[in-house]
């Protein structure tokens, strides 16, 4: 009995791991201060960052901090509107259901969104040099 029920299970595991499922291509898109997403319909971009109050690396703090961005939209090169967005555990899935209106059909199962760079306490970051990094799956 005991053979029989191995016998099974390997078959069973087997087939189990013999069937794929397509797995969709990781890609990533930076929603830059002097560029937008490149693609069809609209378009983002990184107008400003209001604040910064993330605890830098090799700092131990009480707070996680936050990020507050403000996101343009355009389409057609026409002027849709300003969005502020607040990062922190809290809001991050709600600024996921919101980046994910402006993206292409195919590109919305966000898996990530990233502000960058991370704020070092050696290293006084430019405004110029922050950007949102958006990680997506595309199935297509």
């Amino acid at each position: 009995m005991k053979k029989v029920v191995t016998f099974l299970f390997i078959v069973f595991s087997s087939i189990a791991i013999s069937q794929n499922n397509p797995a969709g291509k990781q890609k990533f898109s930076k929603v830059k201060q002097n560029s937008c997403i490149k693609g069809d319909g609209y378009k983002l971009l990184l107008k400003e960052v209001l604040t910064d109050s993330r605890c830098p690396e090799s700092v131990t703090c009480v707070w996680a901090g936050e990020v507050t961005i403000i996101i343009s939209v355009y389409k057609n090169s026409e002027f849709i509107e300003d969005k502020k967005l607040v990062f922190t555990t809290n809001t991050y899935e709600g600024n996921l259901k919101w980046i994910a209106t402006y993206l292409n059909e195919s590109d919305r199962v966000i898996n990530s969104l990233t502000i960058s760079p991370y704020p070092n306490v050696r290293k006084v970051i430019k405004p110029e040099d922050y950007y949102l990094k958006i990680g997506y799956t595309q199935y297509n």
